[in-house]
């Protein structure tokens, strides 16, 4: 049992059918799905305009993962004589309505010999060409593969998207191969919600649409901007700074700079696993630092990768850490960590003066929150916070070197937070899922339309960082106050409509 507290305001979800013609089972299911903030507002909200084409196929995936299709007004259509005029005009109306930014196109397996390949092309092309008139941004993105392969149909669709990208100044994308699941395949109704995960990242992805640039291009104009970012010293009573520990080799410290404060009130201590499992220690450090600054030390496996003083600005630094899922931080790396942290002084070059063993906790984002749950079974563990992640079903593709599945679950002993990005996050299916099974300990799922990555690169962590704190306050610290933002009818996240909160029946107030 668990209560859902709050529906997401922002989640203003609009719907229309657009009926394809030249195929009975041909099923196009729309919706605007709210997107990612904006790298430079935090409140800004691109709205997109995503379009799910499709057949038979599609309409097993809905049966599968309805919470991917469960929007307000949500309309699916099959297709019928004289169905195609209306279906586009409704289609044009919400592109002329000038609610989007972003038109993302995203058809099903194309069944040769069914006659969908010039429906579905031509009626894209159109509604491409009206959006762009209507001054949206438009991605294109290749049909879903199965495990036969693709069929010739979309391979057509798919060279037709490519010329048409490069015409017109579209973004063409494949998500049938993405880094949390290479060479994908759905070769049975079970494993066909896996291609969930794919499209939710394709979604979360559309609001980086550049014209004339490709995905990697994009990437990397991303990363070096957040290279050249500054360090922050945190909004806490404590100016906070990241730094190596020759006591522990490895991994990059987060804390308060004045630890002589620290001595006789000891510091609670969050172990935290890097996104994309990376060894790159720097890549969350805006949220980091400003966690730190309220009075925690912050481990982290890894190296001192991005911002000043990073190892990306020597020309060595790429080869010290490799950047593919598991192939940088393990499981093993972060018990080294918490042994570290759960030494005495001789153990860990004296700083068990300054934190509290009795009081450790662990997160991480995406990959790294696999790591996290792969800890968190740990008697050591006092608490748990999942940032955009959860485990992979059974059967299902998971993570390199990451041998975790659902059963963990069942293992947890200590209050357990879900952070999920809203509807478009590639993790959401994975960790509401996970959040559903999980009757042993107390566990909070809050959910918010910001994407994959959450708010980690906004100012100071943005709200990711705000609500983790507040949940270390609670349970690493003990303050009543800060429960206040997660329990009662009238919790603080409750009162706020962007949010979704939902809450298992072992969470009480203190």
């Amino acid at each position: 049992m668990n209560s859902v507290l709050r529906k997401p305001g922002l989640l203003r979800l609009l719907a229309a059918g657009l009926l394809l013609a030249g195929a009975n089972d041909t099923v196009l299911a729309q919706s605007a799905v709210p997107g990612a903030a904006a790298a430079t507002n935090s409140t800004a909200v691109v709205r997109r305009l995503p379009l799910f084409v499709g057949g038979t196929t599609l309409q097993s995936w809905m049966r599968i993962d309805p919470a991917l299709f469960d929007f307000p007004g949500l309309g699916t259509v099959l297709t019928g004589k004289g169905g195609l005029a209306a279906g586009e005009a409704a289609v044009r109306a919400q592109i002329e309505s000038g609610r989007y930014q972003v038109l993302h196109v995203q058809p099903d397996h194309l069944v040769d010999g069914k006659g969908q390949l010039e429906a579905t092309r031509n009626a894209a092309d159109r509604l491409a060409r009206a959006a762009q008139g209507a001054g949206l941004k438009v991605v294109l993105a290749r049909p879903l593969g199965l495990a036969a392969g693709a069929s010739r149909d979309d391979e057509a669709l798919a060279q037709w998207m490519q010329d048409a990208a490069l015409a017109r100044g579209y973004r063409y994308a494949d998500y049938n191969h993405i880094d949390f699941h290479p060479e994908i395949k759905v070769d049975s109704p079970a494993r066909l919600g896996l291609v969930s995960n794919t499209v939710r990242g394709a979604l979360d992805a559309a609001f980086r649409a550049v014209p004339g640039l490709s995905d990697e291009a994009v990437l990397q104009r991303e990363r070096e901007h957040l290279n050249g970012l500054p360090d922050e010293p945190g909004s806490g009573p404590y100016p906070a700074i990241r730094a190596i520990e020759p006591a522990l080799p490895g991994a990059v410290l987060y804390r308060p700079a004045n630890l002589a404060l620290f001595e006789q009130a000891r510091l609670p201590v969050l172990i935290f696993g890097n996104g994309g499992c990376m060894a790159d220690a720097s890549n969350a450090r805006r949220l980091l630092t400003e966690i730190a600054s309220h009075g925690y030390v912050v481990i982290v496996p890894g190296a001192m990768l991005e911002g000043p003083g990073g190892l990306r600005n020597y020309p060595q630094g790429a080869v010290l850490a490799p950047d593919r899922p598991g192939q940088g931080v393990s499981p093993a790396d972060m018990t080294r960590a918490l042994d570290w942290a759960s030494a005495d002084a001789a153990g860990n070059g004296g700083w068990a003066r300054y934190i509290d063993k009795a009081r450790i906790g662990v997160a991480g984002w995406s990959c790294g929150g696999l790591l996290a749950l792969s800890l968190s079974t740990d008697p050591r563990i006092r608490a748990t916070i999942v940032f955009d992640s959860g485990l992979f079903p059974a059967g299902g593709a998971g993570m390199p070197g990451l041998a975790v599945d659902k059963s963990l679950l069942d293992r947890l002993h200590a209050p357990i937070l879900y952070m999920l990005g809203g509807m478009t996050d590639v993790a959401y299916t994975n960790g509401t899922d996970d959040f559903a099974r999980i009757r042993s300990v107390p566990a909070v799922l809050v959910s918010r339309d910001v994407g994959h990555s959450g708010t980690f690169f906004e100012p100071r962590g943005g709200l990711w960082a705000i609500v983790a704190r507040h949940w270390l306050d609670w349970q690493l610290k003990g303050e009543r106050a800060a429960s206040a933002a997660f329990v009662g009818a009238d919790c603080r996240l409750c009162r706020d409509p962007d949010w979704t909160v939902r809450r298992n029946l072992r969470v009480v107030a203190p």
